[in-house]
């Protein structure tokens, strides 16, 4: 749904998600409410939120026990799972969460795979201790576009004790999105204010490779447009305001 998918790539979905879970709620069906909780337990993962990723699993796990579906359910634990939450299922899960929450990473990555669900081959991956596993699930997301989500995976790493993945350059390494140096410098002056001619002549550089390094970012963020790139990195902390 579009609420989640705002906040895979650093954009708010949290007016898109209050109106969902406000009807799924209303209805009390859970065809509606177990899907829409989940989506809102990610973002509020991805936001660090763990204390109201609970409280989202919590108003919808009375209905997830009575109506145990195996992927619902299955879900839900996991999510429970990364904010610290061990609670046992009380019904058999569908067999990629079953792995992930046994600490299956590999077995659990291909799971998804076979059934063509790379973010979850990457959340599968995630929290390895293996580095291997976890350069992987980064490779993954970089392919999909979801900054968030690394800058996500990468603070509960780092907040686990688990080996932190380096990045194929520093520079790369100093914000969630990946972006170079030069790259994130380009937006920082985009973000100022400045045209692609004055940015050029700032960095002593020609427009066309402006253009490329601009071309880089919106790629990397997943966004369209400049516009909404510097929207984007100002929320992930990749260029300040002035």
């Amino acid at each position: 749904m579009a609420g989640v998918l705002a906040a895979r790539r650093g954009r708010d979905g949290t007016s898109e998600l209050d109106e969902a879970l406000t009807i799924a709620v209303r209805t009390g069906e859970a065809l509606r409410l177990i899907p829409v909780t989940a989506a809102c337990a990610e973002a509020f993962w991805i936001a660090g939120r763990t204390g109201d990723l609970v409280a989202a699993v919590d108003r919808a796990w009375p209905v997830a026990v009575e109506h145990p579906h195996p992927w619902g359910l299955g879900e839900l634990s996991w999510w429970l799972r990364v904010a610290g939450d061990g609670r046992p299922a009380i019904a058999p899960l569908a067999r990629p969460f079953a792995l992930m929450l046994a600490d299956e990473h590999q077995a659990a990555a291909a799971a998804w795979e076979a059934l063509g669900c790379p973010l979850w081959s990457a959340y599968a991956l995630a929290f390895s201790p293996e580095i291997r596993d976890a350069q992987q699930c980064l490779e993954i997301l970089g392919q999909l576009g979801a900054p968030a989500v690394r800058h996500a995976v990468l603070r509960d790493r780092h907040a686990r004790g688990l080996v932190v993945p380096r990045g194929p350059r520093t520079a790369s390494r100093a914000n969630p999105a990946g972006l170079t140096a030069r790259e994130a410098e380009v937006l920082q002056l985009l973000a100022d204010g400045l045209s692609y001619a004055e940015v050029a002549e700032r960095l002593v550089l020609s427009e066309k490779t402006v253009g490329h390094h601009v071309s880089a970012v919106l790629r990397k963020l997943g966004e369209p447009t400049r516009s909404r790139a510097v929207a984007a990195a100002l929320r992930l902390g990749v260029v300040a305001p002035r």
